[in-house]
């Protein structure tokens, strides 16, 4: 398992964050579950299309994967994330997001 971790966005190594596609696969899981206690959902909604389109200008394309989904079903989740080289885990409440996770 590779980490690209960035504090703002996709940060300023882009060629890094392409080469974890060893296995060429572009597609990309993007979970944004830490911003659910978000109360303005306009701003949340344009943060969200600016992260995938920023992802998709370096040429991925994006999954929106929810993971409320997956609430009961672990072994769903964890086959479901086999299929992407990467997972981007937007920032927000890291609290809210290891709920989830978890």
């Amino acid at each position: 398992m590779k980490f690209y971790l960035s504090s703002f966005k996709i940060g300023n190594e882009e060629r890094k964050l392409i080469e974890l596609t060893e296995n060429g696969n572009i597609k990309d899981a993007y979970i944004n579950n830490a911003l659910v206690f978000a109360t303005d959902l306009e701003r949340k909604s344009k943060s969200d299309v600016a992260d995938v389109s920023e992802l998709q200008k370096i040429g991925f394309t994006m999954d929106i994967l929810e993971l409320k989904m997956y609430f009961h079903n672990h072994e769903g989740l964890k086959e479901k994330l086999d299929h992407y080289d990467v997972i981007w885990v937007r920032g927000g409440n890291s609290f809210v997001l290891e709920q989830a996770m978890r």
